[in-house]
């Protein structure tokens, strides 16, 4: 299902993003997941498993969440059945970028 730019449910998507840019004790709330391309959400890896690594990578993909929910060229869609969100160039496209989940109720 796509998330449209203009719908109240991509503005709390945004808007917890960028709270939790400033506001770190909130990791707990976002999940970021990572995929080889043209995978399926089913082959999801979570990304912040390995304590020593976590800041690093969580950072890196942070930042490409900010950037995707910015940039009009790509679309936000949420997956019903696992409630993740992730990011496509087009509804057509089968490359899936960025997911994430949000595990703390939007206001």
């Amino acid at each position: 299902m796509i998330v449209k730019r203009n719908s109240s449910e991509f503005k709390a998507v945004r808007d917890f993003v960028n709270e939790f840019v400033n506001d770190h004790s909130k990791m707990k709330y976002l999940k970021l997941f990572s995929l080889k391309p043209y995978e399926k959400l089913e082959k999801r890896i979570l990304l912040h498993r390995n304590k020593k690594e976590e800041a690093v990578v969580f950072d890196l993909e942070l930042e490409a969440l900010q950037f995707n929910l910015l940039d009009a060229g790509h679309k936000l869609f949420k997956d019903e059945k696992s409630g993740l969100y992730y990011f496509k160039s087009s509804s057509a496209s089968s490359s899936i970028e960025v997911p994430f989940q949000i595990t703390k109720g939007l206001d």
